[in-house]
C-alpha cells in the first residue's frame, strides 16, 4: 500500500484523512486507496445521484480515460481528433482572458451529461473522472483537499495546453461555450508533471505537491511495499 486512506474525526464528527507511505506513489495509488475507502466505510452510491449535479472539471488523463471507452468512442466522429471530439460532444468550456475551463456538459435538468436519470447512476461509472472518484460524503482534512485540488488544476492546465496543441494543428480557434472576452495563448499553460501522460499511473504525487504539503503527507517511517 502506497497511499493510506483512514478513518479520523473533526469535532465528534467522523471523516478521512491520509497520509503517503512511499516516495512513488503515484495519483492512481491515491484513487485506489480512495475507492478502496469508499468501500469499506461508505454505503454504495448505487441509487445515489447527489454528486451528479455538481461542476465536474476534467483533466487531460480523465478525458483520455473516457475516450477509451468504446461506447463514448463509437459516438464521437472519425473527422478531428478524439480529445478535441470530446471535449466539443461532452464539454463546457468556459474562456475569460487566459483562463480557460473545462468541465463536463449538464443537461437542461443541471445534471451531468453522464447521469442516467432513471437509475440515478453514472452512464460512464468505471471511467468516471477524478473530481467524481474523490467526491467522498465525509468531511476531509485539509491536507486531503490540497492534495485533491492541486492534482485537478495541474491536471486540467494539461487538459487545455493539449486543447491548444489541438486547435493549432485543426488550423481553428478553439471552441468556447462561454466567452468572457477569451484570449487563451499556449504560452498560458506551459509543460507540466502531466504532460505526455494519459494516465493517473504515470504522475507521482511527489512531482506534483509542493514541498510543504509533501511533508504533510509523506511519512518515510512508514514506507510501503
Amino acid at each position: 500500500m502506497h497511499v493510506n486512506v483512514f478513518l479520523t474525526n473533526f469535532r465528534d464528527v467522523a471523516g478521512y484523512d491520509l497520509e503517503i507511505l512511499n516516495a512513488d506513489a503515484t495519483v492512481q495509488d491515491y484513487l485506489d486507496s480512495l475507492n478502496n475507502f469508499q468501500e469499506n466505510y461508505i454505503a454504495p452510491c448505487r441509487g445515489c445521484d447527489n454528486c451528479c449535479w455538481e461542476r465536474i472539471p476534467l483533466t487531460y488523463p480523465d478525458v483520455n480515460s473516457y475516450i477509451k471507452d468504446p461506447n463514448i468512442r463509437e459516438l464521437l466522429p472519425d473527422s478531428i481528433p478524439p480529445l478535441t471530439a470530446f471535449i466539443r460532444r461532452f464539454c463546457y468550456v468556459l474562456g475569460q482572458g487566459p483562463v480557460v475551463d473545462i468541465f463536463l456538459r449538464q443537461q437542461d435538468n443541471s445534471s451531468c451529461v453522464f447521469l442516467n436519470i432513471d437509475r440515478q447512476m453514472c452512464s460512464y461509472h468505471t471511467s468516471r473522472s477524478l473530481v467524481c472518484q474523490t467526491f467522498v460524503c465525509l468531511p476531509h482534512s485539509q491536507r486531503g483537499e490540497e492534495l485533491r485540488n492541486i492534482i485537478v488544476n495541474t491536471g486540467e492546465d494539461e487538459l487545455v495546453r493539449q486543447y491548444l496543441l489541438e486547435a493549432g494543428t485543426l488550423g481553428e480557434p478553439i471552441k468556447f461555450n462561454e466567452n468572457l472576452n477569451a484570449s487563451p495563448q499556449l504560452a498560458d499553460y506551459p509543460p507540466t508533471v502531466f504532460s505526455g501522460k494519459t494516465s493517473y499511473r504515470e504522475v507521482r504525487i511527489k512531482d506534483i505537491v509542493p514541498e510543504s504539503l509533501w511533508n504533510r503527507l509523506y511519512h518515510s517511517d512508514k514506507e510501503g511495499s
